[in-house]
């Protein structure tokens, strides 16, 4: 009879709560759908902003503004220190007894995601210095005129 009871008091709840949440859903819907590409088009201005800076960076290593050597031993240096940590955490860690060692293993897959996130950085930008004109041609197909985009910003 008890689960009788309850089922009917959650039956009736659902139906009271029914009527109103899906009216407000209703009228809900098209503000959230503005808020969501109001914040796309924020986003979206953001990757363009970010984006312009890295081109500009490519273009100063490739231009020899920038010299690409020290930035590529800064990466490289970051990569083999995060990997020698990741290194030194998972000797520690290994076998997991206790808790303090489970976290030393999962901290060190931390620190292996950033070794392997330099290198991909050193990969990336190598690529991009080498084919310049074709990573210009990517820029361009995504958002527009990259001299357009410095003006703008310049000004």
């Amino acid at each position: 009879m008890a689960k009788l009871d309850i089922g009917l008091v959650f039956g009736i709840v659902a139906l009271v709560l029914a009527i109103p949440l899906g009216v407000a859903a209703n009228v809900l819907t098209p503000r959230l759908l503005a808020s969501l590409e109001k914040r796309k088009l924020v986003t979206q201005g953001r990757n363009r902003e970010q984006e312009l800076r890295t081109y500009r960076h490519i273009k100063a290593l490739r231009e020899g503004k920038k010299d690409k050597y020290p930035y590529y031993m800064v990466l490289a240096s970051s990569s083999v220190l995060c990997g020698v940590i990741s290194s030194t955490l998972v000797l520690l860690g290994l076998p997991p007894a206790n808790e303090w060692q489970q976290l030393a293993v999962a901290f060190s897959v931390v620190f292996a995601t950033f070794a392997v996130a330099f290198l991909a950085i050193i990969a990336a930008t190598a690529r991009r210095i080498e084919q310049f004109d074709k990573y210009k041609r990517e820029l361009e197909d995504r958002w527009g005129s990259v001299d357009e985009w410095i003006q703008k910003l310049d000004h």
